[in-house]
């Protein structure tokens, strides 16, 4: 009488196998992060993968490796799992590759230089409204000449230090 096989025996079971569970997973977690992957997560699994298979080709039991046979003569089963899953959790998170993040930091850079330079100009313009400096006294003082404080606020490319020391004192 023949009997059926259970589906539940594994026919690589009695045989040794190589299990190989390989994890590239990215997680990002909170707001506001910038993270540059070498490639997409799908690149990444297929280049893990490729280097497996490169090092069982290259690799004897001469050379010290891995034995790809059995005992017996069989050959022995391979299992290899590439995790390269993500989880992004949080707000205003980007992932991508290294050129993109470049080119989401040079927007945000372009973005911050325009703002500030719009804050600093509207804070001079409020000043000149007041009758505290105008354009011109700004750029006409010397660095002999005692000037306000409201004068010293005008001046956008002094350091704050030099705008502090300036006050009361003769700046330098």
């Amino acid at each position: 009488m023949l009997t059926s096989p259970d589906p539940d025996d594994d026919p690589f079971e009695e045989l040794s196998p190589i299990n190989l569970r390989i994890s590239t997973r990215v997680n990002v977690s909170r707001d506001n992060n910038l993270v540059a992957l070498p490639s997409t997560p799908s690149d990444q699994a297929a280049i893990v993968a490729e280097a497996i298979v490169r090092a069982f080709k290259s690799s004897t039991v001469m050379e010290g490796g891995i034995p790809m046979i059995d005992q017996d003569g069989r050959p022995r089963p391979v299992k290899i799992e590439v995790d390269a899953g993500m989880t992004v959790e949080g707000s205003h998170n980007i992932v991508g590759t290294e050129s993109i993040i470049a080119d989401v930091l040079r927007n945000r850079h372009a973005t911050y230089l325009k703002q500030r330079t719009g804050s600093v100009s509207s804070t001079a313009t409020a000043v000149d409204r007041s009758g505290g400096c105008s354009e011109d006294s700004s750029r006409s003082a010397t660095p002999s000449r005692r000037r306000s404080a409201s004068e010293m606020d005008c001046e956008p490319h002094q350091p704050a230090s030099k705008r502090a020391r300036g006050q009361g004192q003769s700046a330098l």
